[in-house]
């Protein structure tokens, strides 16, 4: 998918200084706070001129000694082609679509949009009408490039969103506490809650995270080394009117399975959320073998689906996505979110292609810049979702 960069000719954006973080002022300091205790981190490369659209951005060691080196046009130094590989030339094209770096490309240095036919290959667009939660994902893109005017948090965050339904007045107003919640999806299953729930599962409780009925399982073996790990994650995403349905379904499902712990959203708010049901795992084959067992048990409920998440059945009612590591357990229970990391990038792609590029072909270079970040736009798995 890549061109061999290796042998080209590069220099540092001139739209860039680099800034030690130490020579920061105070209040950039405290924005980039999470990042001064980052041992890697060199500082930042800041835009010249506030005109000139262009963003801080983290500059990590290597990255700012190369930006150093090519201050005057030149091909890559000793310390890069003496270690060269995939990874590298993957980093190369980012620096190079996110115009920290210009490539020379017949007299000319080019950057961003306009370096993406040398930086890759001919991209095989992949259909994605087959499956319903691609297609909604698509859609959601779409939307997003057509959102002129808004920095990349408000497009990360409308992204996030999508897919809710809007809480009108008349749309189960009465779910007004935790209390009203889980007395909705209680709905006359006793056996299940007192036989199953009730029993093999433990309410998580965190004033702090109060928007969220979670649960974890009942035992030793629950400790807090799952943070430490990837965490995969299964949703379930019915329409809110299937919710009790589709949670007296899932309990038993889900015991007899080696899900760990499973989330609701908290608030009519967290209902109508298309990620409202939340299943998690310490393996891949766990999930998909839980997944399997949903499938038959909730077919035939009405699906509102997730979108940037990997489908598991014909419908689009089951996906998945995989956490990073988290810290701070059990209070940075959304710190590494799989959904989080991907909406941020994609607001930062099409922040980037809303500037130049319209249509199918911006729609192009935001999978291109995903794909730079292992996220494939057309199936949404992670490319680290290892088989264990």
């Amino acid at each position: 998918m890549l061109n061999f960069l290796l042998h080209e000719t590069f220099r540092a954006n001139p739209v860039y200084d680099m800034a030690e973080l130490g020579c920061l002022n105070y209040p950039e300091q405290m924005a980039l706070d999470s990042l001064l205790a980052n041992e890697e981190v060199f500082g930042v490369f800041k835009p010249k001129l506030a005109s000139n659209n262009a963003n801080y951005k983290i500059a990590y060691k290597d990255v700012a000694l190369l930006f150093y080196f090519l201050q005057q046009p030149s091909t890559l130094p000793n310390f890069i082609t003496c270690q060269y590989d995939d990874e590298i030339n993957k980093t190369l094209a980012k620096l190079v679509l996110e115009e920290v770096l210009e490539i020379k490309v017949d007299n000319e240095f080019i950057s961003g949009i306009s370096a993406s036919k040398i930086i890759y290959k001919d991209f095989e667009k992949k259909p994605s009408d087959e499956l319903y939660l691609a297609g909604l994902s698509q859609k959601a893109i779409s939307y997003a490039l057509k959102l002129h005017g808004l920095d990349t948090r408000s497009i990360a965050s409308r992204l996030y969103s999508y897919n809710t339904v809007p809480a009108l007045k008349h749309l189960y107003g009465q779910l007004t506490t935790s209390h009203d919640i889980e007395s909705f999806l209680y709905n006359g299953h006793t056996a299940v809650w007192n036989e199953i729930l009730y029993k093999k599962w433990q309410r998580h409780y965190n004033p702090d995270a109060n928007y969220w009925l979670s649960w974890f399982r009942k035992g030793p073996e629950n400790s807090i080394q799952f943070y430490q790990h990837h965490t995969y994650k299964m949703y379930i995403s019915p329409a809110i009117a299937a919710m009790p349905e589709a949670f007296a379904k899932s309990i038993l499902p889900l015991t007899n399975s080696n899900a760990f712990s499973f989330k609701i959203g908290a608030s009519r708010h967290g209902l109508l959320r298309p990620d409202k049901f939340v299943v998690y795992f310490h393996s891949y084959n766990d999930l998909l073998a839980a997944a399997g067992v949903l499938e038959e048990t909730l077919t035939g409920l009405p699906v509102q689906g997730v979108p940037f998440t990997a489908q598991l059945d014909k419908e689009g009612l089951l996906s998945w996505g995989v956490d990073a590591p988290r810290k701070n357990y059990p209070d940075n229970m959304e710190g590494a979110s799989w959904r989080l990391q991907v909406t941020e990038k994609l607001a930062a792609a099409i922040s980037q292609a809303q500037n130049t590029k319209c249509g199918e072909e911006a729609m192009e270079y935001v999978s291109k810049r995903m794909a730079l970040e292992g996220i494939d736009c057309f199936t949404w798995k992670p490319d680290y979702a290892t088989q264990n």
